[in-house]
């Protein structure tokens, strides 16, 4: 099974958001990562939903079949597990739920913020970097050498009790 961590940013000031994703295999080595902005996000909710969203189909389009989701995103992880009580983004829910059948095998499971540090970072460029770019790209970023390989050392298991829709 390989990793997914996803990452999120969102400035409210400008309704713009940035979603990544990066895939680790067993062993913690970065095979993929990528990059997205959205604009018009009117919500932290929003932003995060729309990063599963991004990484969720770019990884079906790419044809893998067995994958692990992990996020801190706790929005995201409360409308994911209680859907009901979001009727206004139940459509983008829908669809994300949608896109995970067509994996073989699949979870989401909540990982913690340092574990996530890279994903994050990818998703902050947008703002920080003001790269509004997409692209999808083999391994990991050079300038996040030393954090991606920090984070292959402490990251999560995927066991961690907590989120965790496994089908």
């Amino acid at each position: 099974m390989l990793k997914c961590n996803i990452g999120c940013s969102w400035h409210p000031g400008s309704l713009n958001s940035g979603a990544s994703w990066l895939v680790r295999d067993h062993s913690g080595m970065v095979l993929f990562h990528s990059r997205r902005s959205y604009a018009m996000v009117t919500s932290p909710l929003e932003a995060e939903l729309r990063s599963f969203y991004w990484a969720i189909e770019s990884l079906r389009n790419m044809h893998f079949r067995v994958i692990a989701f992990g996020s801190p995103l706790l929005h995201a992880r409360k409308a994911l597990m209680e859907p009901h009580l979001f009727p206004q983004h139940r459509p983008l829910i829908d669809e994300i739920f949608t896109l995970l059948q067509s994996f073989a095998l699949w979870s989401l499971f909540h990982t913690s913020y340092p574990s996530n540090r890279a994903a994050n970072a990818i998703a902050n460029s947008v703002f920080e970097f003001n790269k509004h770019q997409s692209y999808i790209a083999r391994h990991g970023p050079l300038w996040l050498h030393n954090i991606i390989a920090d984070d292959a050392v402490r990251s999560d298991r995927f066991d961690m009790p907590g989120f965790s829709l496994i089908v």
